[in-house]
């Protein structure tokens, strides 16, 4: 079986986390005998085409001078499209690029399965796809492309991609509802993104010896995740003075990395938390 995997994020070089679940999916496929290509926007610096393993990567490129590619990536295309005006203007090209891309690749790998990652605008692109090469499309929903798109025609574009595809998959209990609230369609099928077990080992280390290891004496709140911004760990942050308040022992534990990163650090230091 031969999959073509549409995606506005995927790893561009090896230990990046953007988009890693979805590498790890198609690792695992890998395994089982599945012929994979990767359809992903490129970043400068990256090759356009590489192979992973086995993996097929295509990096589609969607302006010019490449170092100006300014849509996704990052903190994500929702929130570079509202904060980057460079990224307004990119939109169009990225979704024209994003969908010959698309074409050429699915036609040329005479793929099975379209997998569509994010229902807008892979998911539109998918279906489109899938009209004129008469190829099943799946689309996931990952939550950002149902819970950030509420404007009417985005939200009608959505249900369209969402009732078209030939299934559709979502990462959570409240990614599914959200998507079942702006159509009809009752089989949407939760499958969260899946981790590797081996990577998880039981830690000699207990929670009282790993405390004592890193000094914290006391309450802990432990966050772990990717530091962007529609994550809420600047509201961790601001709510901190008030839990230290009650218990001056407690510590915060913030473990990842990401866009974020540089300006919760400085939130940090404006509430004077650095001790905490």
């Amino acid at each position: 079986m031969k999959i073509c995997i549409l995606t506005s994020s995927f790893p561009r070089f090896a230990g990046d986390s953007a988009g890693i679940f979805i590498y790890h999916l198609a690792s695992n496929l890998i395994k089982k005998g599945v012929e994979i290509e990767i359809i992903c926007p490129h970043e400068n610096g990256c090759r356009f085409i590489e192979d992973w393993e086995g993996i097929k990567i295509n990096r589609f490129p969607y302006f010019y001078p490449f170092q100006n590619q300014s849509i996704a990536y990052g903190s994500g295309i929702l929130k570079n499209i509202k904060q980057n005006t460079l990224a307004k203007i990119q939109l169009p090209f990225y979704i024209i690029a994003e969908f010959l891309y698309s074409l050429w690749i699915i036609k040329k790998a005479k793929a099975d399965v379209i997998h569509a990652h994010w229902s807008l605008p892979q998911g539109l692109i998918g279906i489109i796809c899938k009209g004129i090469c008469h190829t099943p499309c799946v689309t996931t929903i990952h939550g950002s492309d149902v819970y950030g798109l509420r404007h009417p025609l985005l939200k009608a574009v959505n249900a369209k991609v969402i009732i078209h595809s030939d299934a559709c998959t979502a990462n959570s209990k409240a990614t599914a509802g959200m998507a079942r609230t702006i159509l009809a369609r009752k089989d949407i099928k939760i499958v969260p993104m899946g981790v590797n077990p081996d990577f998880f080992k039981k830690s000699s280390c207990n929670k009282d010896a790993l405390k004592k290891r890193i000094k914290i004496d006391g309450k802990v709140i432990l966050f772990v995740g990717r530091l962007i911004d529609w994550k809420g760990v600047d509201y961790l942050i601001e709510a901190a003075p008030k839990v230290i308040e009650r218990f001056p022992k407690a510590r915060i534990l913030l473990v990842g990395s990401g866009p974020s990163k540089d300006c919760l650090v400085k939130l940090t230091k404006d509430l004077n938390l650095e001790n905490n």
